[in-house]
C-alpha cells in the first residue's frame, strides 16, 4: 500500500521538475508575461535634420492674403503682396445726374492672423495693373509670380491695425481715378456692362507697404465681403444723401499672393531644382519650417536599426518623437509658433509620399505646441510614430526614408515658422529627440 501511494507522488513531482525547466515559446509581435521579458527605454536616437526648400508652389484661388514685409533675424527678409481682379456690381445703381462724387476708397478687412510687431503703423500702396492678368504652368500663379502696375500709384494710406479685433482698414485713392470709374457707373458705360469688359478697363490691383515697414505681415480675407473698390458719392434731391458702390475681389484662379523671401547671409541658397535639401551645418547648426516661403524640416533615423542591433526585442511599444523649438527662437504673440503641424512620410527624392497618420489610422496626425508658460524651456511639439518607426525597423528601407514636417495645407497662408537645433553643442534636453519604449527578452531566465 505504501508503494502504491509513493508512485502517484513520484510522477507528480517529476512532472512539476520538467515543466520548471521548459522554457515558454515566444511569438514575435506578441507581449509575453515576465519573468520572459522587460520594458527599456531608449531616448538616445539620433534624429538627423535638414531644410528642405521649395522654390515655388501655387497661391491661385486663395481666399485669404498676407500682406506686409518681416525682417527675421534668422530667415532675412520676408516680402508678402496680394493681387487681385474686381468684379463689376451684379446690378448698377441708378445715380441722378445732380449726384456727386465724394471719394475713392479701397476696404480691407484682417483676418485674425499676424505675424510680427502689430502695434507700429504701416503704410498700404494701392498699385493698378498695367497689362492683364495671366496664368503661368499648370494653369495657376505662383508665390514667384508677378505682374507689372503703373508708374503712378493709385494712392496710400499710413494706418495701424488691430488684426485681433479685425476693423476694416480704409486706404484712400486717388480722385481722378475715382472721378473717372463714378462718371461711368452714373452712365451706365460699356465698360461696366460686362465682367470681360471691365477687366478690359481695370485689369486688376496690387497691395504693398512702404520699403521701410518692415515690422509685420497681416492676414487679409480676401472675399468680395471683405475686401473692396469702394466709389463714395451723394445725392442732393431732395436732401444731401451719401451712397457708395463697391466692386469687391474676383475670386477666382488669378487671385494669388506673391512671397518673396531675401535669403542673403542665411545659407538657405537653391540649387534651382525647385527642391534643395540643406544640411544643418550650413545653416548655423539649425533648421526650417516656414509654410509661407516654401520651407520643411526632414528628420530621419540613420542609426536606428544600428542602435538595435544585438538586442533581443519582442516589440516596440511606443515610439515618440519631440521636436523642441530652438532656444529664444520665438516670443508668443509676436513670432508665435505654427499650430496643426503635420508630418509626411519622405525618402532621398524628398518628395512627399503621404501624411503620418494618428494611432487609429484613420486621420492625419496633427500637432500644436506645448509651451511652458512658467520658465519658458520645455516648449515641444510630440507625435505618436509608433507603427511608422516599427515599419522602418521590420524593413530594408534606406537611411533616407524618414519625415517631412510641415504645416496644416489646409490653414490659410502663414508665415509662422519653427525652428529646430541640430547643432551638437545643444544640451540634450533641446534636442530633437525619438523616444523609443521597447519589450526585450530577458534571455537570462530558464
Amino acid at each position: 500500500m505504501r508503494l502504491q501511494a509513493f508512485i502517484p507522488c513520484m510522477i507528480l513531482g517529476l512532472s512539476l521538475w520538467l515543466l520548471s525547466c521548459t522554457r515558454k515559446d515566444i511569438e514575435f509581435g506578441t507581449t509575453p508575461d515576465n519573468p520572459y521579458t522587460s520594458i527599456e527605454y531608449i531616448d538616445s536616437t539620433t534624429v538627423q535634420l535638414s531644410t528642405v526648400m521649395t522654390d515655388s508652389f501655387s497661391t491661385s484661388g486663395t481666399s485669404y492674403f498676407l500682406l506686409g514685409r518681416y525682417r527675421d533675424a534668422y530667415l532675412g527678409l520676408i516680402k508678402a503682396r496680394p493681387f487681385f481682379q474686381l468684379a463689376v456690381p451684379a446690378s448698377l445703381p441708378e445715380i441722378p445726374s445732380s449726384a456727386i462724387f465724394d471719394s475713392l476708397t479701397l476696404v480691407l478687412r484682417p483676418n485674425d492672423y499676424y505675424y510680427g510687431d502689430s502695434t507700429r503703423s504701416i503704410t498700404i500702396r494701392a498699385d493698378e495693373l498695367s497689362r492683364p492678368m495671366t496664368l503661368s504652368y499648370n494653369n495657376k500663379l505662383y508665390n514667384t509670380s508677378d505682374v507689372p502696375v503703373k508708374a503712378v500709384s493709385l494712392g496710400s494710406s499710413t494706418v495701424r491695425i488691430n488684426p485681433v479685433q479685425m476693423d476694416s482698414v480704409v486706404v484712400r485713392l486717388q480722385d481722378a481715378k475715382g472721378q473717372e470709374l463714378f462718371t461711368k457707373l452714373r452712365d451706365h458705360a460699356t465698360e461696366l456692362s460686362s465682367q470681360e469688359n471691365f477687366l478690359g478697363y481695370l485689369y486688376g490691383l496690387a497691395l504693398d507697404v512702404s520699403a521701410a515697414d518692415e515690422s509685420f505681415v497681416v492676414g487679409l480675407n480676401a472675399v468680395q465681403s471683405t475686401l473692396s473698390l469702394r466709389v463714395h458719392y451723394h445725392t442732393t434731391v431732395p436732401y444731401p444723401s451719401p451712397a457708395y458702390v463697391d466692386f469687391g475681389v474676383l475670386n477666382n484662379t488669378y487671385t494669388f499672393n506673391q512671397l518673396i523671401a531675401d535669403r542673403s547671409g542665411t545659407g538657405l541658397l537653391s540649387t534651382g531644382n525647385n527642391l534643395t535639401e540643406i544640411a544643418a551645418s550650413l545653416t548655423g547648426g539649425r533648421v526650417f519650417e516656414q509654410a509661407g516661403t516654401g520651407l520643411t524640416i526632414k528628420m530621419t533615423f540613420p542609426y536606428l536599426k544600428n542602435l538595435l542591433a544585438g538586442k533581443s526585442y519582442v516589440r516596440l511599444a511606443k515610439a515618440e518623437l519631440i521636436v523642441r523649438p530652438y532656444p529664444q527662437s520665438f516670443v508668443q504673440g509676436i513670432s508665435s509658433l505654427p499650430n496643426q503641424l503635420y508630418m509626411t512620410q519622405t525618402d532621398a527624392s524628398n518628395l512627399s509620399s503621404g501624411s503620418v497618420l494618428d494611432s487609429i489610422g484613420s486621420d492625419i496626425l496633427y500637432a500644436d505646441p506645448m509651451l511652458d508658460l512658467v520658465y519658458g524651456e520645455n516648449n515641444y511639439y510630440r507625435f505618436n510614430v509608433t507603427a511608422y518607426i516599427s515599419a522602418l525597423l521590420s524593413s530594408g528601407g534606406s537611411q533616407d526614408n524618414g519625415f517631412m514636417l510641415m504645416h496644416n495645407a489646409s490653414a490659410p497662408l502663414n508665415i509662422s515658422r519653427l525652428i529646430v537645433g541640430a547643432g551638437g553643442s545643444l544640451p540634450d534636453a533641446q534636442r530633437c529627440r525619438l523616444r523609443l519604449t521597447l519589450i526585450t527578452v530577458n534571455t537570462s531566465t530558464n
